[in-house]
């Protein structure tokens, strides 16, 4: 009887052991996945803060593309270098 609860007891203590490494195991692992979620949540407010600056760099653009087809320029209102002019023909100079 004596020996069977020592082999009771030796197994109850190495069922602990096992437990508690199983503990250990499952805590690692949480941790590893709140740094992964963290690292996620990182990478995506990364993205949407690229995108939202894209947008508003195209906004912009199309803003000052269509402020500048407002804008009529004629040949008159180019202004040459003074050495282009000086190789134009006459009828072309200012």
């Amino acid at each position: 009887c004596k020996e069977q609860s020592k082999e009771y007891e030796g197994k109850i203590v190495e069922k602990s052991a096992e437990i508690e490494e199983l503990k250990e195991q499952l805590s690692r692992q949480e941790a590893d996945r709140a740094a992964l979620i963290a690292r996620l949540r990182d990478a995506q407010i990364s993205l949407q803060l690229k995108s939202d600056q894209v947008t508003q760099l195209q906004t912009l653009m199309i803003a000052e593309l269509a402020q500048l087809r407002a804008t009529q320029l004629t040949e008159s209102d180019v202004e040459l270098d003074r050495h282009v002019a000086e190789w134009l023909p006459d009828q072309h100079q200012k």
